[in-house]
């Protein structure tokens, strides 16, 4: 209890991770493991990750969107410095891997892009855009399928003409 206060403290775990609604109590999660973990390694220096950050905001946010609000996918950034940190670093990835034997780690430099699906880690390796990225976030999750609604509307809208 102590060191969560300290991180609350500190401001090292977001409300929004947290599952709290601002002003608010914690909210019961109906799932203890993500369906989905996105993060990114970075470092302050690097120019190829100062050109990604704010596509990588745009890309926090879109993944977000993309979850109803009981199952929001953790979206995680580290840069560094803080890699080996106990707390705020890569080590804090180990428990949605569900081989313990894995870890995340840098991948052949700045940036390194990785995401957890069903306890497994796999790293990006396409260009650094938006649309990309989320497509291979997304990649291998089961989505309720909007084709479902328009097939609807569609079918619907023939039936209307015909009459």
């Amino acid at each position: 209890m102590h060191r969560f206060l300290e991180n609350v403290m500190k401001k090292t775990i977001s409300e929004d991770k947290m599952n709290i609604p601002e002003g608010g109590r914690p909210r019961k999660s109906t799932n203890t493991n993500p369906k989905l973990v996105l993060g990114l390694i970075y470092a302050e220096w690097c120019g190829h990750c100062k050109v990604l950050e704010p596509k990588w905001e745009i890309i926090e946010t879109e993944i977000e969107k993309k979850f109803p609000p009981n199952a929001k996918p953790v979206v995680y950034k580290v840069e560094d410095s803080l890699m080996n940190d106990p707390v705020k670093g890569l080590g804090t990835m180990n428990q949605y891997l569900t081989n313990k034997n894995e870890k995340v780690e840098l991948q052949e430099g700045f940036p390194t892009i990785f995401k957890i699906v069903h306890g497994k880690v796999s790293y990006f390796e396409g260009p650094r855009e938006i649309g990309p990225i989320i497509a291979w976030a997304m990649n291998g999750l089961r989505q309720k399928s909007k084709k479902t609604r328009k097939g609807r509307k569609n079918r619907h809208s023939r039936h209307s003409r015909r009459r």
